[in-house]
């Protein structure tokens, strides 16, 4: 019953901001134990394990409080790396170009499709991630409206099985254009920092990056403001 289904997405809703309040809550904690434990293996532990949950900028301070032998952890070094390439990646900066190869094995770049005067959607995404499939109705109804509209999408695959990638293509009616290191790792993530996917990079005609990280109604909401 109508009644039955509104009252069941209401319950739904609160689970979700509880949920969300609660993981926030967990992260203020681990926050302040690595603060406290910044002198400690513990530390480094704690950010190294849990920085995916927390911004930029706070794992950039909470780096900069880790004693000498915890910044020269080789995790410590990989994650201010990526920090790197999330400042050089970030809204409002030129994309950075990539090769990885298509499911034809022939390479490609990003540059062969972005800073060409159509707006670019770079989604980072594998065959194996659940979420990314669950979305990606949404985006094959993105592609069928925008196309021929100034718009394209370029998969980036962090896939690692040719057959595996190759299926979910199929199997989930993937007409755009597609790339992957596949064995070799996936350049383009590395490059743009990708943390967790799906993840959705939009580049204007001119190759700005415009928007990181939009999924569902934001998403569509800020293609329908760029596309009118």
């Amino acid at each position: 019953a109508p009644g039955n289904e509104k009252a069941e997405e209401e319950a739904l809703e609160a689970n979700k901001a509880e949920i969300e309040a609660l993981e926030s809550e967990l992260i203020s904690v681990i926050k302040e134990s690595v603060r406290a434990n910044s002198a400690t293996p513990l530390g480094a532990f704690l950010l190294n394990s849990y920085n995916h949950y927390m911004e930029y900028d706070d794992v950039e301070q909470l780096i900069s409080l880790l004693s000498a032998p915890y910044r020269n952890d080789p995790a410590i070094v990989a994650l201010k790396t990526g920090l790197e390439a999330a400042k050089g990646t970030a809204v409002g900066q030129k994309f950075v170009d990539f090769e990885m190869k298509n499911p034809e094995g022939r390479p490609v770049k990003l540059s062969d499709y972005a800073g060409k005067g159509k707006l670019v959607l770079v989604d980072f995404w594998a065959s194996w991630c659940g979420p990314c499939r669950q979305e990606m109705p949404e985006m094959v109804e993105t592609y069928a409206k925008y196309r021929d509209k100034n718009f394209e999408i370029v998969g980036v695959s962090l896939d690692g099985d040719a057959a595996s990638w190759k299926q979910g293509l199929e199997q989930l009616g993937m007409t755009w254009p597609q790339m992957s290191g596949l064995n070799s790792g996936s350049r383009g993530a590395d490059l743009y920092a990708i943390r967790s996917i799906p993840h959705v990079v939009l580049i204007d005609g001119e190759g700005t990056i415009i928007s990181r990280g939009l999924r569902g109604e934001e998403l569509r909401a800020k293609l329908a403001e760029l596309m009118q």
